[in-house]
């Protein structure tokens, strides 16, 4: 999964993403992460500027007016099945959307009821965009049919914009691997992906696991993840921090809650500065629920 067809010369525009978007309804930054990313330093051009995202920004839902709020929620509740089925596999050859197509996405559906034109193409484009997976699980083209969504709690909503949040962070990092490793193996490295998550798949995102892996608080259940993302990004091309380099010792007991912090702080630094240097933009990063 990458999005090499979506490059681009121009920097991405609008709200500061290297900035944490601020709301209750946002699930909580990892705080070495969401340094990590205000950090990154964009003084240099990245190689291309890859400004698409394969499932819909937290920050969509979370910045808009309440009443339209509700009604992403309640296209996104219709159509997350389909959302995602096309990305189902590594190979998958989805296209991610901008933000903007997004967002029209999840005000007014694919546009099933209009016969504009213009509005007809684009309900057609991005039709394609899904593949066969409306076909496959039956769903309505059509959005929610009331203008009058119901609002959706606080809690329900952190829960559901974790897991887009989790969702485009795992296929980021796939992404990310792809190009900075230069690895043709992709069987390969989707297993090393894998391995980087308390997940049986990467499209599994349970929010009752929102606080294990990456994301656990204590610092010894995260170290055999952060050492699985170390052992990913060794094979990355740039200037890796030297914790980066070390070899694993021989037994996670031999870990201190310093090394643990300092090697974490490194990872998250690495990449999201090599993600910017590729992407030209910032990364999505792994977050935690209350």
């Amino acid at each position: 999964m990458t999005d090499n067809k979506q490059k681009s010369s121009n920097p991405p525009t609008g709200r500061n993403k290297f900035d944490m978007y601020e709301s209750p309804l946002m699930p909580l930054p990892i705080p070495v992460w969401r340094d990590a990313l205000k950090a990154v330093k964009r003084d240099e051009a990245p190689a291309s500027y890859r400004t698409r995202y394969l499932f819909p920004e937290a920050a969509i839902f979370a910045s808009t007016n309440e009443a339209r709020r509700a009604k992403f929620f309640a296209t996104w509740n219709v159509f997350r099945p389909a959302c995602i089925l096309r990305v189902f596999s590594a190979e998958s050859l989805a296209s991610p959307l901008s933000g903007q197509q997004w967002r029209d996405f999840l005000l007014d559906g694919l546009l099933a009821r209009s016969r504009e034109p213009s509005l007809v193409r684009q309900r057609e484009q991005v039709k394609a965009i899904f593949a066969d997976a409306l076909d496959e699980l039956q769903i309505d083209l059509c959005p929610p049919t009331s203008n009058h969504c119901p609002t959706v709690p606080v809690d329900e909503a952190q829960k559901i914009l974790w897991e887009l949040t989790e969702l485009n962070f795992r296929f980021e990092l796939l992404a990310l691997d792809n190009l900075a490793s230069g690895v043709t193996d992709k069987h390969e490295r989707q297993t090393m992906v894998l391995k980087c998550f308390d997940v049986p798949s990467l499209i599994v995102a349970d929010v009752q696991r929102a606080n294990s892996g990456l994301q656990a608080h204590n610092w010894q259940e995260r170290l055999p993840f952060l050492l699985a993302l170390r052992a990913l990004m060794r094979d990355w091309d740039g200037l890796k921090p030297t914790p980066l380099l070390l070899p694993d010792l021989a037994s996670h007991n031999m870990y201190t809650e310093a090394d643990v912090q300092q090697l974490e702080d490194h990872i998250a630094r690495f990449y999201t500065q090599t993600f910017y240097r590729l992407f030209g933009r910032a990364a999505v990063i792994p977050m935690r629920l209350p």
